[in-house]
């Protein structure tokens, strides 16, 4: 079975794979079968020898004009351009789940929209690139409630079974004035379940009426590190395609993700490509032993 990630891809400024689909694939590829959806442009063939030895399938991933740099902060040197390459998927076979990570608003919306048209079982969002407050949701004296949209707007809300943001985001896209509220905010507009992220302080899930805190491994971060939140919504998506989105593994899954975050924080993308299954799980039980102690 299959997870399709859509998100940018690129290098950074030390020829590293950078970009939040790039890291992603990257992090998913030891949990699942991973297809990525992207724009490559010029990438050299050694990058993508890197991402081919991960078992990443590139098949829909455009490798046609310049390269897409991204800065120390993860963000595209020179933004404006697309994204997502020309090859849209269209075909659903083995197909389980779509991340799409890190997209402007117009390229999310289009990525949401295929993810429909191929019927797909599981559509996670995560790190969206929204400037403003969401439209589907309104609050008022600290309640939150679904706005008027339309009804395409709706139903690619709805589409959303787990949103994935840092409680940074979550806040500013929402308005709300804490991180349940933000939560709750995005389950009214649409999402199914919720992920907040806050670093080493572990984050946040709501399912349906339930609200948790989930842990993470402490570890020190290393300056300038970034892409934790690519390599946790990766691991977080490959986890579900094999064990789901109930409660369950989406528990579980949060708990993962945070090892393999740590991971990129700890030594970037160098180190993520060096960690496997084995590892991911490795670091999971000991988390869990700390946890019980």
């Amino acid at each position: 079975m299959t997870l399709l990630i859509a998100g940018a891809l690129g290098i950074d400024a030390e020829g590293m794979i950078a970009g939040a689909g790039g890291l992603a694939a990257i992090a998913a590829a030891p949990l699942s079968s991973v297809q990525l959806w992207s724009r490559g442009g010029s990438l050299a063939p050694h990058p993508r020898e890197i991402l081919t030895r991960r078992q990443i399938d590139l098949s829909g991933v455009t490798w046609d004009g310049p390269v897409p740099v991204f800065g120390a902060d993860g963000r595209q040197a020179e933004p404006g351009g697309a994204a997502l390459g020309s090859c849209e998927p269209t075909s659903a076979d083995g197909l389980r789940a779509v991340l799409v990570i890190g997209l402007a608003p117009a390229e999310e919306v289009q990525a949401l929209r295929a993810a429909r048209a191929l019927a797909t079982p599981l559509v996670i969002v995560a790190g969206s690139m929204q400037l403003a407050p969401l439209t589907g949701i309104t609050v008022r004296s600290g309640q939150v409630a679904r706005a008027a949209v339309t009804a395409d707007a709706a139903a690619d809300e709805d589409a959303i079974d787990v949103r994935i943001e840092t409680i940074s985001a979550a806040l500013r896209l929402t308005g709300t004035a804490d991180a349940l509220s933000a939560a709750r905010a995005l389950q009214a507009a649409g999402a199914k379940a919720v992920v907040l992220t806050a670093g080493m302080l572990g984050g946040l899930l709501v399912f349906g009426d339930r609200a948790v805190s989930f842990s993470v491994q402490a570890i020190p971060e290393v300056p300038g590190s970034r892409g934790a939140l690519a390599a946790f919504a990766g691991a977080l998506a490959g986890w579900c395609e094999g064990a789901g989105a109930n409660y369950t593994a989406l528990m579980r899954g949060c708990t993962t993700a945070g090892v393999v975050a740590g991971i990129q924080v700890q030594g970037g993308v160098k180190r993520l490509l060096g960690a496997d299954r084995a590892q991911y799980l490795e670091r999971f039980n000991r988390l869990r032993r700390i946890a019980k102690t």
